[in-house]
């Protein structure tokens, strides 16, 4: 059994056991690390003393086994990563990026994307075909309306239609290469510019992502877009009986929302978070931005509902 919910997310470097093991490595650094950060107050640069980590990158033999020392909490269940995951993006949102979700489809995938959908507040999430046309994805000339008022008049495409939303991009590791690039300029800036069929326009696109790696062998989520989600969950290994108790209710996320702008961390905090990524061989910038995001909304999750981290 074996589900790691990351804000440092990984590449996917190799196929077979040892690439899994290496995979499972880097996923380590999650919700768990900013809970200690900063959800329930631990000073993780001591708990980081205890043992040694660096020069540690994740695949080397002894990572595994110093990792565990630093992330046990009480609340430590595999369940319990995925159910702080859904809790987060509903609460932070576009700025966290989206979730990559590793892994065939099951009733475990689904069961955490109906309680993302209930924390959430959307009744439903949208999804993103991988074979979705650009005409359909970005927008462009209404041609009814057009004809209708004599003007060229613009049709808002999904991504515009999704501004604020939670999305699904299916099968997202077969994405081609013009959708990778929307989507990680939506994710970037909050909007895409759209300059086709005589319609030029800025359209507001902030979207929160969760993207549905389903891919095995050679085939894998773009690198581009996957180091722009704020957290990877791997549920691989878990089966429906590993699925727990509801954590966190939508009321908990609302209130914990009015909390967030006032959570902190201090330069120290933020230091530790980022020495531990680079310690193992996690250098993307935005990994680190998004492991203190992760830990803002840990402590105001903390603060609000009063569980154990």
């Amino acid at each position: 059994m074996d589900c790691a919910a990351s804000s440092l997310g990984p590449q996917r470097t190799s196929t077979g056991r040892a690439g899994k093991e290496r995979t499972r490595q880097a996923l380590i650094i999650s919700v768990r690390l900013p809970r200690l950060c900063f959800g329930i107050g631990c000073d993780v640069t001591r708990l980081m003393n205890r043992v040694p980590t660096f020069g540690l990158s994740a695949s080397s033999p002894s990572c595994s086994m110093v990792l565990p020392k630093m992330v046990e909490t009480e609340d430590s269940s595999f369940w319990a990563d995925a159910e702080w995951s859904a809790a987060l993006l509903a609460l932070i949102g576009h700025p966290l990026g989206g979730v990559h979700l590793p892994g065939a489809p099951g009733p475990v995938r689904d069961h955490w994307l109906e309680r993302l959908t209930e924390l959430s507040g959307q009744p439903r999430l949208r999804k993103i075909p991988a074979n979705i046309p650009e005409g359909r994805l970005l927008g462009g000339i209404d041609l009814g309306a057009t004809l209708q008022h004599g003007k060229p008049i613009a049709e808002t495409g999904l991504l515009g239609e999704c501004d604020g939303q939670i999305v699904v991009a299916a099968m997202a590791e077969r994405l081609p290469r013009n959708t990778v690039h929307h989507l990680c300029s939506a994710l970037d800036h909050g909007q895409i510019i759209v300059a086709r069929d005589a319609v030029e326009a800025n359209v507001a696109a902030r979207l929160t992502l969760v993207a549905q790696d389903e891919g095995t062998g050679d085939e894998w989520l773009h690198g581009a877009l996957a180091d722009r989600l704020g957290i990877t969950l791997d549920m691989t290994e878990l089966g429906i009986h590993d699925v727990e108790d509801e954590h966190f209710t939508p009321r908990l996320v609302e209130r914990a929302r009015a909390l967030l702008d006032d959570i902190h961390l201090t330069d120290a905090q933020m230091a530790t978070l980022t020495s531990l990524a680079l310690s193992l061989g996690i250098d993307s910038p935005r990994a680190a931005l998004a492991a203190i995001k992760v830990a803002r909304g840990c402590g105001a999750g903390w603060r609000d509902n009063g569980c154990r981290a």
